[in-house]
Parts: structure tokens; sequence; C-alpha cells
């Protein structure tokens, strides 16, 4: 003290200086709002505050609280807005689903229902009026018509089995009527128990003796001797079982002038049905041990050979199937052979005279069909004198179809 009081003594200035009070912020203080508290400034502390930390906490006083954000209400909406229409698509399908099962439980409910056929025909058998009939004529090279008009100048020759060898002979026999009604020259080379297919692709009299008289090969008969010993080896082998018409068919095409032929007419049958022979091929058109190819394969012969000749497909007329116990069943329910029912045969025969453009006459539905055919036939399949009637009638319509 005594050196600090000789240097003020010694200097001659007074002592005037002090201490400035130092405020200490209580951080653990509980009262945060009292003034002095953090976050809180007080009037001394304010003082070392600048002016720019003042704006700054009197703009924290002053910002107000944010409101709740509506945006997750407003997401909610829109999801419960969605669901209806999904709800309401679903029940509408479901709805939709019950009400088909329950036509369904009904139909099947029925379906074993037996109607009898006094009610089916309660109204009256009813007819066919949609047949595939198919009319086409023969033209010359000058655009001519030929094979119209009917008399002594025309001659028809017919190959086929019972529908022309039953009652050959008598007045009320297929082609006797046609020649009669038309005056036309009729050549009746029809052959019992014959067949359109082959059952061999390659003759053989001692395994298949019948093949030769199929219409294939009988065609070939006209335009060739090369098979003439084809019918005498089939003869041989059938012996007492080879057709009574089988000389005289032979004879006669083996010796006919084909230029002297205006129409040639194919009448078979349901044999081949019967037989359950193939009905076609999709591979080859012209395979003669198919139904429908071995006509295919007769009418190429004759139109690369005899151009000038009209040719008339008759399909068969109705057949009916025969079941295990021998009783009669519709043709289109019984299949033999693994093949179709007589109406697919029918229908692949229109087919082929359509690919090959020569006329056919659908007997199966125009002419005796499964409604009328117990009216019509004898058996199962040959025709009565009524049935050959309408079949000549129907014959006769395509002769004459295009005359003046």
């Amino acid at each position: 003290m005594k050196k600090h009081s000789e240097s003020s003594q010694g200097s001659g200035r007074p002592v005037s200086q002090s201490i400035p009070d130092i405020h200490i912020i209580d951080l653990e203080a509980e009262d945060i709002d009292a003034p002095g508290a953090a976050g809180q400034p007080s009037q001394n502390q304010e003082d070392f505050l600048s002016e720019e930390d003042q704006e700054d906490l009197s703009w924290e006083d002053t910002e107000e609280p944010e409101e709740p954000d509506s945006s997750e209400e407003n997401d909610e909406d829109e999801k419960n807005r969605k669901k209806i229409p999904f709800i309401a698509t679903h029940v509408a399908l479901l709805i939709v689903v019950v009400a088909v099962l329950v036509v369904l439980i009904v139909r099947l409910t029925n379906l074993s229902d037996f109607i009898s056929q006094e009610e089916i025909f309660s109204d009256g058998e009813g007819t066919y009026d949609n047949t595939f009939d198919m009319y086409l004529p023969v033209l010359d090279s000058q655009g001519n018509l030929l094979a119209t008009e009917t008399g002594k100048d025309l001659t028809i020759l017919m190959l086929g089995n019972s529908p022309l060898t039953d009652s050959k002979d008598s007045p009320d026999g297929l082609a006797n009527i046609v020649a009669e009604r038309t005056g036309a020259n009729v050549i009746n080379c029809g052959i019992s128990g014959s067949y359109m297919a082959c059952v061999r692709l390659h003759y053989r009299a001692d395994l298949q003796p019948l093949d030769a008289y199929t219409p294939y090969w009988l065609t070939v008969l006209t335009v060739t001797d090369a098979t003439d010993y084809y019918y005498a080896d089939a003869m041989e082998n059938l012996g007492a079982d080879t057709p009574p018409e089988a000389e005289y068919v032979y004879e006669t095409l083996s010796n006919i002038d084909m230029n002297t032929v205006d129409v040639v007419v194919y009448m078979y049958d349901g044999t081949d049905y019967l037989l359950g022979h193939g009905m076609y091929s999709d591979d080859n058109p012209t395979d003669i041990q198919t139904f429908t190819g071995n006509m295919e394969a007769s009418i190429e012969l004759l139109q690369n050979n005899f151009p000038h000749i009209r040719i008339i497909v008759m399909s068969p007329a109705y057949a009916f199937g025969v079941d295990d116990n021998g009783e009669y069943i519709s043709s289109d329910i019984k299949i033999y052979g693994n093949q179709h029912f007589l109406s697919t045969y029918s229908v692949m025969q229109y087919k082929s005279c359509v690919d090959r453009g020569v006329t056919y006459v659908d007997n199966l539905y125009g002419t005796i069909n499964e409604d009328d055919a117990p009216q019509y036939l004898t058996d199962n399949i040959h025709l009565n004198a009524a049935g050959r009637e309408r079949m000549a009638e129907r014959l006769i319509y395509a002769l004459t179809y295009f005359n003046d």
C-alpha cells in the first residue's frame, strides 16, 4: 500500500475507479418466466444484447402457434370415397355369379326330364326346308347346256347298290320308274351288297373280292380293260355269294361306249356307314378306301376321260342304326367303326361334289329323313315301293332342272 500510495501521490491524479455489478443467471431456476430467467432477458440483460439480438428475441415472442394440418383428414376422406365404388363393384359381381349358378343348377336339374315323341310332334312332324341340294349343268365348248332334254336320245348310266337292285325287274324298280317317266335309255348297273369305300387299297380277289364292285373299280372298267381279270377272280372267290347282277354289270361296263352316255348317276345307300368304312381323308381326297374318296376318284376318272358326261350324285336316304339288342336307333346317335354319323357321311359327300363341280341331290334331308323313314323303309335301310318312288321323283327333278 505504501508503494501504491506513493505512486498515486506522485502522479498528482485523483483515484476514482469503481467495479461494475455482475448479474449471474441461475440456469436451474424453476420459474423460467420470471424476469431475468433464461429466454426472458431482464432489463440488465438487455443492456448487454445488441439491437439485432433483441429483435430476434422479440420475433420469437410474437410468433403465433401453428394450426394442425388438415391434409391428413382430407386423405382419409378420399380413401373412404374410393372404397364405396370398389365394394359396390364386387357386390354386383357376386350377384351375377350367384345368378349364373342358380340358372345352371336349374338347367342341370331339368336335364334328364323325359320328353315323349308325342310331345315333340304335338304340333306336327314338321318339314326339312333346308337341304344340301346342288344342281349344276355341263357345258360344251361353246357354252351350251348338255344332257338337259329327256327322251329316247338321252342315255343314263346308273351305278349303285340296293336302291337300284331292289325290285329291279318290277315296274316299281327305281331305274324303271325313271325310264318310264323320262323316256330315256336307262342302264341299271346296280350291284346288291356292294359299297363305296374299298376295304383294301390294292385289289386282292382272295382277300376282299367285293372291292371289285365299288364305284371306282367299276368306273375303271369303263375306261380300260386292264382290270377285266378282277371280275373273273372276284366271282371265282365269291362262288355262291356272287351278287346276281355281277355278270351283267361286268359285261355291260366292259363293252359300253361311254361317248354315247349323257348322264352317270351314283346312288349308294348307307351301307358304308353301317359297315364303319372310312368316311374321308384330309390328306388324300381321292383315297379309294374312304366313302368320299372313292366317289371323288370315280368322278375324276369320268371328267378326265369323258368331259361331256353330266354326273349326278344321289346321297344316301335315311337309315337307322341298330343297337346291341337289335333295336333300331337314330343314325345320329349310333357310330360304327369309330367313324361318324350317317348325316356326317352325307355332308362330306356334298362337300366332295362342291369340290368336283357335280350335281348333288340330298336325300337324307330332302327325300327320306328320320321323321318319316318308317313310312319308306322295309327295315332299317332298304326302300319300299313308296321310298323308291320318292327317290325316283327327286332324280327326275335333277335331270330336268335345266329344261326350258
